[in-house]
């Protein structure tokens, strides 16, 4: 499952353009009763769901009665069980092999309001590949027109993977994946110290899985056999290294989960839109008492992220390096 952590329309119609050209991969629609969801993988489990605002659809799962449960549903298909079979309405539905992929997109914000402590500790937004969109470097009033020939090799690539079928070899990247591994898990373990220690874990324990997938994607998309290469690995392993930074970084910006961390979030937010805002405004923008705004904004500042300075016995932040 892939999430963009930016408002990227143009990236979701790409990946919505390829998939079409292609049976074996039904599209599901945007919007579904769980009966229709479940019926449409019995009739074809292989399937991927896109969603170009993925809070808004995380919002209807849980603000309608009759999707409750959706997440947790979309969570156990994810891991592809042999055999999947649930019952709705007095309707019985047996899915066979799903194999369930989600394409999404979202804003930070607009995500942060639907992350709850569940949803990271029980393994739903860990099994996403977080891909935070660097600033533009230019703003272009009209777009270029997209690449055909990217679009097509593109296309090409997931065709040789659509007819392939048999089971993976790993014995040629079975040592260096063991280094990776262990690599992967150490650095995991060395932010245990960071704030956000819980949530990073959850993170990172998904990534050791994810460089095997990724691996075999990338072998794939260059050979006809399932015996992978360490070449592969090696890109994987890059890749995940990359990742596995962006979900850090994500969770310092305001990918938060905890009722304090989205509240912190929050505040430096405000400091960085609003360079030397008054201790005030910050409280009245903030909707914090004074005592819980006193102890974020010093945790901030000892982070080293914002600045205080006073003027004429009034308070005013600064996000760290603004001046």
């Amino acid at each position: 499952m892939c999430c963009f952590t930016a408002s990227s329309p143009e990236r979701i119609s790409i990946g919505r353009r390829v998939l079409d050209r292609f049976e074996s991969v039904q599209v599901l629609p945007a919007e579904f009763s769980p009966e229709a969801f479940l019926q449409r993988l019995e009739r074809k489990p292989t399937a991927v769901a896109i969603y170009p605002e993925f809070a808004r659809a995380l919002s209807s799962f849980r603000k309608a009665d009759y999707m409750a449960g959706m997440v947790e549903r979309l969570t156990e298909l994810y891991d592809c069980p042999p055999s999947y079979s649930r019952e709705l309405r007095n309707q019985s539905f047996t899915i066979r092999q799903p194999v369930l992929s989600i394409l999404a997109a979202s804003t930070v914000e607009w995500l942060q309001r639907q992350m709850g402590a569940d949803d990271v500790l029980a393994g739903f937004f860990p099994r996403f590949m977080f891909v935070p969109e660097e600033p533009p470097s230019s703003f272009l009033a009209i777009p270029p027109v997209p690449n055909v020939n990217a679009e097509n090799r593109l296309i090409q690539q997931f065709a040789g993977l659509a007819t392939l079928a048999g089971q993976v070899n790993l014995d040629r990247i079975r040592e260096p994946y063991e280094k990776g591994y262990r690599r992967l898990v150490l650095e995991a373990q060395s932010k245990t110290g960071n704030g956000h220690a819980e949530a990073l874990s959850a993170f990172s324990g998904r990534l050791t899985v994810t460089a095997l997938k990724l691996a075999l994607l990338y072998h794939v998309g260059e050979e006809s056999s399932l015996s992978l290469a360490p070449e592969a690995l090696e890109r994987a392993l890059s890749l995940v290294g990359w990742l596995q930074e962006a979900q850090a970084w994500l969770l310092e910006e305001g990918l938060s989960w905890s009722r304090w961390e989205k509240d912190k979030a929050r505040v430096l937010r405000n400091i960085r839109q609003r360079p030397g805002i008054p201790w005030s405004h910050l409280l009245r923008n903030s909707h914090l008492k004074p005592k819980d705004l006193k102890e974020i904004t010093n945790t901030l500042a000892e982070c080293g992220l914002i600045e205080c300075q006073d003027n004429e016995g009034v308070k005013h932040f600064y996000p760290y390096d603004s001046q």
